[in-house]
């Protein structure tokens, strides 16, 4: 597993979609720390720093969705997790940073 990087081209606060939720639980409430650096996206929970979860982005796909939210979906499609930023700018943001990383992978730059 990769390490915490000590850089990034962007860091910040998101909120992952807790997939198995209760019935009156809010599904957003998971705060994680987020990190794009390089070819990787990496999370860990924002609250006790726990949970160090790598993303390799050449085996995922980002997909759009609507007011700041997005979702990372494996390529074969037998996973995903989403996510969802305070603004739907915010959101943007994260989407074409990641994007940009994505087709540089393809791209090979």
């Amino acid at each position: 597993m990769a390490s915490w990087p000590e850089t990034g081209e962007l860091v910040g606060l998101l909120r992952r979609k807790k997939e198995d939720h209760g019935v009156f639980e809010d599904p957003w409430k998971r705060k994680v720390l987020c990190c794009l650096s390089g070819a990787m996206f990496h999370t860990r929970n924002a609250s006790d720093n726990s949970g160090h979860e790598t993303f390799e982005l050449a085996k995922w796909e980002v997909i759009v969705r609507e007011k700041g939210k997005f979702i990372l979906r494996r390529s074969q499609g037998e996973f995903q997790a989403q996510f969802k930023a305070d603004s739907p700018v915010e959101g943007d943001l994260w989407v074409q940073k990641i994007s940009v990383a994505i087709a540089a992978i393809v791209t090979g730059k």
